[in-house]
């Protein structure tokens, strides 16, 4: 529906205030209303260059579970361009499981971003044993860093969602304690840098 820059490096000053859309189907009534330019200060590069994430979204959507979102600009009347506004983040990586969650409420599909995926079927009270046995401490690790990630930009953009919070904080108890039991079985936790 969209054709916009994904990902593109740009420099702080240059991000547009509107990006021209392009139209690909008849779902002009459900068009996004916004085009956030989401960043982080960690994504800030040599020579004052930053990667920049053009995300769209429906300022509706935002507006009704993001209570610390800065003001976005009016609706563009053009039905040919769309309003940006930039969004400063603590983690861009996790944006999108945030942004999916507030569209959808789908609490699985959370779940499923956080913990690895040999957690899936397996009953609850067995899931730090399985992925302790599955996965390194290095990943488990990485996943802790992810959750983080989550939590940060979660209490950023201002969401109070009991349901969201329920499972963030359950998977940090699990992650938690699948390292645990990593860390007993095979020795010491050798902990990963965050990647970027």
């Amino acid at each position: 529906m969209l054709a916009a820059a994904r990902g593109q490096s740009l420099p702080a000053r240059e991000v547009p205030t509107s990006i021209k859309v392009e139209e690909e189907d008849d779902s002009l009534p459900f068009a996004p209303t916004h085009m956030l330019a989401v960043y982080s200060p960690r994504d800030w590069a040599i020579g004052g260059r930053r990667a920049v994430r053009y995300v769209p979204i429906h300022d509706v959507v935002l507006a009704a579970h993001c209570t610390n979102l800065p003001a976005l600009p009016p609706r563009n009347p053009s039905p040919t361009s769309i309003a940006v506004t930039s969004l400063r983040l603590p983690e861009t990586t996790t944006f999108g499981v945030v942004l999916d969650y507030l569209y959808t409420k789908n609490v699985t599909t959370v779940l499923g971003a956080l913990l690895p995926r040999s957690a899936v079927g397996v009953p609850a009270k067995a899931i730090p044993a399985t992925i302790a046995k599955a996965c390194s401490t290095a990943e488990l690790t990485q996943r802790l860093f992810r959750t983080h990630a989550l939590w940060t930009n979660v209490c950023a953009l201002g969401v109070h969602d009991e349901a969201l919070w329920n499972i963030i904080d359950s998977a940090w108890q699990v992650l938690l304690l699948g390292l645990r039991i990593s860390s007993e079985a095979g020795g010491p936790v050798n902990v990963a840098p965050l990647k970027t």
